[in-house]
């Protein structure tokens, strides 16, 4: 049983401390403390049968909060399990984690209630991103 005085930290988030902050908060605990990374702690991909690798070196990882005011205080409880550094929003630590694509498709479909605002704004984004990087792969258009 999860008390008020405990704290959830998710890596990577991809915006779900707005859903677990949701869900407290109807149990009546809505004081608990509700964080994500910006990234996944051991970004990898399974390269063979009973074999992975790590795409990116450990590093600190930015930390958000909902609300964001306690991003803060989400970097300093967690301090003994990683290094966190607060990030003012959702959007700060979806910007500057490490795979803006996927974990902002993750924050907007964890984000239910917005997502009808915010989803053009998306697939504009995505659209950009796409042509870009395609363009700078040697193509004339969007690679995804």
């Amino acid at each position: 049983m999860v008390t008020k005085d405990q704290a959830v930290l998710v890596g990577a988030g991809n915006g779900a401390t707005i859903v677990y902050h949701k869900i407290f908060e109807e149990a009546g605990k809505g004081d608990v403390l509700t964080a994500e990374t910006a990234g996944n702690f051991f970004p990898a991909r399974v390269t063979g049968a009973g074999e992975s690798t790590i795409g990116l070196p450990l590093a600190p990882k930015g930390v958000t909060s909902f609300p964001p005011q306690r991003a803060a205080e989400a970097a300093e409880r967690f301090a003994e399990v990683w290094e966190l550094n607060p990030c003012g929003s959702m959007m700060d630590a979806l910007f500057n984690g490490p795979n803006l694509i996927c974990h902002s498709a993750g924050c907007i479909l964890n984000d239910q209630p917005q997502r009808r605002k915010v989803l053009p704004l998306y697939r504009r984004l995505v659209g950009r991103v796409s042509e870009r990087y395609g363009r700078a792969l040697g193509g004339k258009g969007p690679c995804l």
